[in-house]
């Protein structure tokens, strides 16, 4: 899908003024302005300091090194993007669940305004929504490997997102929605790919065991096996990822529409 089809899927507005977000990144909050960080995922990505590439390669080298530390920075990404001028702490990360964490940054958005960076009109505001979407993708794409089937950073994103995509305040909604959607679609490739490999290990595989008994090598067969069980249970988990994302964001939100 194009950014432009996540349309049919923005939610509606909620019925109070509580919660809109802002244009330039939600700057406005109710307790004044604050300065913001320049390190931050969301102000690299918005006025392309660095390229998306430099980008992700140094949050997955972080991340290696302290994930609690990178994963704080890509939940923070995603509050940011939505407009929200809300600071999350290590200490609410390691002492909140992502409802109450998303029910506190509610606080945080200016009550008169409608503007969020997915809405907001003008040609900078286009390439961050471009760039959202692509940081997202090429983010999936750099994890592909080992770090998406750790099972800490896709379940941490996945809940977060999920969450958001229900919450009233419709900038968390809509800009969870995209990512979700973007998550989606670039686990679709990774599944492509995984998939291709596994067709090809399962062939090999094949092939060494129909030669004949003297003629097969057992430790290649032994690696090949062990590869197809790897790839096998690597798809399972995309295919669970896939399922629980499509039921818990796109099955609640395909009749959303635009205010």
């Amino acid at each position: 899908l194009d950014d432009d089809d996540t349309a049919d899927m923005t939610p509606a507005p909620p019925t109070s003024s509580r919660g809109r977000g802002r244009g330039m990144g939600g700057i406005g909050r109710r307790s004044g302005v604050s300065m913001e960080d320049e390190n931050s995922l969301y102000f690299i990505v918005r006025t392309g300091r660095a390229s998306l590439q430099q980008t992700v390669d140094d949050w997955v080298e972080e991340y290696k090194v302290d994930k609690d530390s990178a994963l704080l920075k890509l939940m923070q990404f995603f509050i940011s993007a939505s407009g929200c001028k809300g600071k999350v702490t290590s200490e609410m990360q390691a002492n909140m669940e992502h409802t109450d964490i998303i029910r506190k940054m509610t606080e945080e958005f200016d009550e008169d305004s409608a503007d969020y960076p997915l809405v907001t009109p003008g040609q900078f505001w286009k390439k961050f929504r471009s760039n959202f979407c692509d940081f997202v993708a090429l983010l999936v794409k750099q994890c592909q490997y080992s770090i998406i089937y750790d099972q800490y950073l896709m379940d941490s994103v996945i809940s977060l997102l999920t969450q958001l995509s229900d919450s009233q305040v419709r900038p968390f909604r809509h800009t969870s929605t995209l990512a979700a959607l973007k998550l989606m679609t670039a686990l679709v490739d990774v599944a492509l790919t995984v998939s291709i490999n596994l067709d090809n290990t399962v062939r090999q595989y094949d092939s060494e065991r129909a030669k004949a008994k003297d003629k097969r090598a057992s430790d290649r067969l032994e690696v090949l096996m062990t590869k197809r069980r790897e790839l096998e249970e690597n798809m399972e988990e995309i295919k669970n990822m896939l399922t629980y994302m499509f039921k818990a964001v796109f099955v609640l939100r395909y009749r959303d529409i635009a205010p």
